[in-house]
Order: structure tokens, then sequence, then C-alpha cells
């Protein structure tokens, strides 16, 4: 993989995480353990330092205001509505793909036709999603997209490497 490549694929998973991270603040809520169930150590069961951060009295790692949770969770419902309807359609796309490649002698040209289709949507779902995380970014303050981009930081796997450490 290209250096570009690499540094385009890192910058998508931040911007990723980013939005998982906006969206469990805006709902208040984490996955895994209940509220309370905190060992101190960022990790409240299976969602990580972004996930816990929704309830109790700090607003989460960011600190998000009532109001920017408010902004948030309204923001977060428009993306779901505008996606839904293109995540079905990849969905069908997919499955139309794969019944022409079951095919005895699956015409490649159509099958083609669909990939180049499928890369269309996800190209658009890319695109969606990218715009999604800018617009969170322009409800936080300096100090909170300070602590973001740390915390994003935090979440880098090693040069080299490519996933989180093994435990």
């Amino acid at each position: 993989m290209t250096k570009k490549k690499t540094y385009i694929l890192v910058a998508i998973m931040a911007v990723a995480a980013l939005a998982f991270a906006f969206s469990a603040q805006a709902e208040g809520k984490g996955k895994g353990k209940k509220h309370g169930d905190c060992d101190g150590s960022g990790s409240c069961g299976k969602g990580g330092k972004f996930m816990h951060g929704g309830h109790g009295p700090r607003g989460g790692p960011l600190g998000l205001t009532v109001d920017q949770k408010s902004k948030v969770k309204d923001m977060r419902e428009a993306f779901k509505k505008e996606i839904k309807p293109i995540m079905k359609q990849k969905h069908e796309l997919k499955k139309e793909m794969i019944e022409l490649l079951q095919k005895d002698k699956p015409n490649m040209t159509a099958v083609k036709a669909k990939f180049k289709e499928l890369k269309a949507l996800k190209e658009k779902m890319m695109d969606l999603h990218f715009d999604h995380v800018l617009d969170l970014l322009n409800i936080l303050t300096k100090s909170q997209k300070q602590k973001m981009w740390n915390l994003i930081d935090e979440m880098k796997p090693p040069k080299g490497e490519f996933g989180p450490p093994m435990k």
C-alpha cells in the first residue's frame, strides 16, 4: 500500500472514531456495562473512552454541554435518515451482484457494472459521513477539539502495525 493510501485510510478511521464518539455522547449512553459500572480507567465495557462519555455531570471526555449534546443528537438523526436508504440500496446491489456471480455462466460485464454501482454508493456514503463529521466539528470549542484529537491519537496503532495492540 502506498504512503498516500495509508494516510487516507488512517484519516478515514479517525473520522469514523470521531463520529462514533459524538453519537455516543449525544445519546448519553454507552454500550456494555451499565451507568455507574465504570472502573475509572476510561473504559466502561466494550465501548472504551468514547462510549462512556455521554453520561455523568462532566459531559464525557470532551465535556459536551447540554446544548451541544442536543445538537449532536439532532445531527445524528438527520444523518441516519439520509444514509438509511443508501445503505438499503447498497445491500440490494450486493445481493444482485452475488446472484449474477452464482449463475453457471456469469455475465462478467453485468457483474462489473454492478460493482461500479456499488463503489459509487460506497463513495457517496463516505462523502456523507465525512460531511457529517465536519458538521460535528463545527460545534466543538478549540479545547474540545484538542481533547478529541488526543483521544484519537491514543487509538492509533504503533507505526508499522495495522490494528490495536493485542492483549
